[in-house]
């Protein structure tokens, strides 16, 4: 666990697994509820118990930042591409866009700069995010991550096509210029 001056950012569990649930059913569009072929995950409570609790979703990959009293905040995913890439995707996952605001959510990244290119020693992130999630977007910029691109009507969902965006985080970047934690 690693503690900062608004909460703590930890490998999430199996006892997550509710908090996250509620991340899930949220209600709105979001990049981190789709699957690889942009269909929306509609976990269980008790699968998702389950992955949390398998030894693979282990060190590296899952993690929740929770506020000074033990509250869970935000959830984020970072997953490392084959060795040889040297890079990563980040995914964040939250209830409500008002918590990437918080100051917590500054610590959260600090801590996935340290672990992705301290750490992993990865020469990129990769994060990406519906048009619509225009808060999310602006929360990765101010930690650094630059777009990539935009993908044209890439998910139909609610009677309408959406567009999503692909951002990165050089290294070199990040290290030049550190998450600010709050």
């Amino acid at each position: 666990m690693i503690s900062g001056a608004h909460g703590h950012i930890r490998q999430a569990d199996a006892d997550d697994a509710a908090a996250l649930c509620a991340c899930y059913r949220s209600g709105d569009l979001r990049a981190s509820v789709l699957d690889g072929k942009r269909e929306p995950l509609e976990p269980s409570l008790d699968e998702l118990r389950e992955t949390l609790g398998r030894p693979e979703v282990g060190p590296g990959l899952f993690y929740a930042a929770e506020d000074l009293q033990g509250c869970v905040r935000l959830f984020c995913a970072l997953r490392r591409a084959p060795f040889e890439a040297r890079f990563g995707e980040f995914v964040v996952f939250y209830g409500e866009e008002s918590e990437l605001e918080q100051p917590i959510a500054g610590e959260m990244m600090a801590f996935i700069h340290r672990r992705a290119f301290t750490e992993m020693n990865l020469r990129k992130l990769t994060a990406h995010c519906l048009t619509i999630e225009e808060r999310l977007a602006q929360f990765l910029r101010s930690h650094g991550f630059v777009g990539q691109g935009i993908m044209r009507e890439a998910y139909y969902a609610r009677g309408r096509w959406h567009d999503f965006e692909a951002l990165a985080l050089l290294a070199s970047d990040a290290l030049e210029r550190p998450a600010c934690p709050s």
